[in-house]
């Protein structure tokens, strides 16, 4: 596909599975977002709503299964652009869809750092109440969190181990919290609360809205989902693999969030104590709740989320490097020449994945700065993806690329799949940027809109400044 191979192929297909069910981490999207999707719609808009969205990214799974089917490149979206846009719009076109993918990565991994810091002194809240949690805090636990794992990350071996072993983890942990919670609760809602509450408290006088808008949580779950992608030349037949792996990722992401879900819906009895909770994690005082209020127990519980986390993010890291190298390779960055290189004996993009590591870091200083800005980033996972997704799908449905197709092709259907994904992608820009809560203030307002115009005035400054005269479109 016009680029010397440079990575090793040594991961196989159940070990490509693992990195993308990990970094999708569907069912620790249920958790990381669980007060936001009860707040926003009630239980019924968590339940349906993973079913909705489920199905959707089965569309979306499709669309590029068909183009990396035909077009297998680490490169991804940005790649396919570059092949299928017409040649006045397609330099430009690949550029900002690199871009996107890449904040994408960078953007996801910065909420698993902040999120981890949270989950640790929640744990430490619940055992000390006198103890006062610091933002400061929460970012000093985060930072050594992503510096252990970016350490772990410095080796391909230990990678493809650690993503083996994490795969094994999640579901062991997720099963684990699956059955233990609602089995040992005393008290249980019932079915009418899990599937027809659609309680809103977040202040829209629309409960349409509320629930598109609530769909947040579902969506999150499913957030990354082009992670296989990224990983085509690290595995032999990527043409057929990475397909397998796009579908296999939706349907473990599915089989593990939704039980978790429902059976978190029905030990949701006391609302306004869990919501409210003082340790600012509102999932350990359920698990407080659940397990008779003993401490240790729900702490042991939570830990299985952190340690999940901390496999998964594993694969984030693995996953924007990858996209930061293969982007660079085409100059799509400034100093790309050093951030395209792989190293002869860790066999990864070892100048990528520091350069992701310390803008993870910087990023998440915004959440010292503002809480509130910076979980307005819980939509920037799911809107730049989203946007990465577009231009390469809006130009494969068109009829000078008809004839370009890999071993999986589902015709008819599969333009389907891309109509519909080209469509999604329009609804999550607009719906995830509405304000969560209602009316919104400085204190509830989703901060995405600025931080998606803060990402447009770099794009557009740097392509008019350097990338218009280096960014590189390869023939193949």
């Amino acid at each position: 596909m016009g680029y010397e191979p440079q990575m090793k192929r040594e991961l196989n297909t159940l070990q490509l599975v693992g990195v993308a069910f990990m970094v999708t981490a569907s069912w620790l999207g249920v958790t990381g977002g669980f007060s936001t999707g009860v707040l926003i719609g009630g239980s019924a808009t968590i339940v349906y709503g993973l079913i909705l969205i489920g199905v959707i990214n089965l569309f979306i799974v499709t669309s590029l299964a068909e183009l990396i089917s035909a077009m297998p490149n680490a490169g991804g979206q940005y790649y396919w652009v570059t092949r299928l846009a017409p040649p006045s719009v397609a330099r430009p076109s690949a550029f900002f869809t690199g871009l996107c993918n890449l904040f994408g990565g960078i953007v996801a991994t910065s909420g698993g750092f902040v999120l981890m810091g949270h989950l640790v002194l929640g744990c430490v809240k619940l055992v000390h109440p006198s103890f006062s949690i610091q933002s400061w805090q929460a970012y000093l636990v985060g930072l050594a969190f992503n510096t252990s794992i970016a350490i772990v990350n410095l080796n391909h071996k230990s990678i493809s181990t650690g993503l083996t072993i994490g795969m094994v983890i999640n579901i062991a942990s997720c099963a684990a919290i699956t059955i233990t919670i609602p089995a040992v609760s005393p008290t249980h809602t019932d079915a009418s609360y899990i599937f027809d509450n659609l309680e809103n408290v977040s202040g829209w006088k629309s409960k349409g809205i509320a629930f598109l808008v609530g769909l947040i949580n579902a969506n999150y779950s499913y957030g990354m989902i082009d992670t296989a992608v990224h990983m085509a030349e690290e595995i032999p037949e990527p043409e057929k693999n990475v397909p397998k792996a796009l579908y296999m990722t939706v349907g473990l992401g599915f089989l593990t969030a939704w039980p978790l879900a429902v059976l978190l819906m029905w030990c949701l009895t006391d609302f306004d104590g869990i919501v409210g909770t003082e340790t600012g994690v509102p999932l350990l005082h359920l698990f407080y709740l659940a397990l008779r209020k003993n401490k240790a127990a729900a702490i042991f519980m939570l830990s299985l989320i952190m340690i999940s986390y901390f496999f998964a993010v594993i694969g984030l890291q693995a996953y924007m490097s990858r996209i930061c190298w293969a982007f660079s390779r085409d100059n799509g960055l400034p100093f790309s020449k050093l951030w395209s290189r792989v190293h002869r004996k860790l066999n990864i993009p070892l100048e990528a994945h520091v350069l992701c590591t310390v803008l993870v870091s910087l990023l998440s200083l915004l959440g010292i700065a503002s809480t509130t800005a910076f979980n307005s980033l819980a939509a920037g996972v799911i809107i730049f993806p989203a946007l990465s997704y577009a231009l390469p799908t809006f130009y494969s449905l068109l009829p000078r690329n008809k004839d370009i197709k890999g071993p999986f092709n589902l015709g008819r259907l599969g333009t389907f799949c891309r109509v519909s994904t080209l469509l999604f992608c329009i609804f999550a820009t607009v719906i995830y940027s509405f304000p969560y809560m209602m009316p919104a203030t400085a204190d509830n307002m989703n901060y995405i809109s600025p931080i998606i115009g803060a990402f447009l005035l770099y794009a557009g400054a740097d392509w008019f400044l350097r990338a218009r005269k280096s960014f590189v479109v390869r023939e193949q």
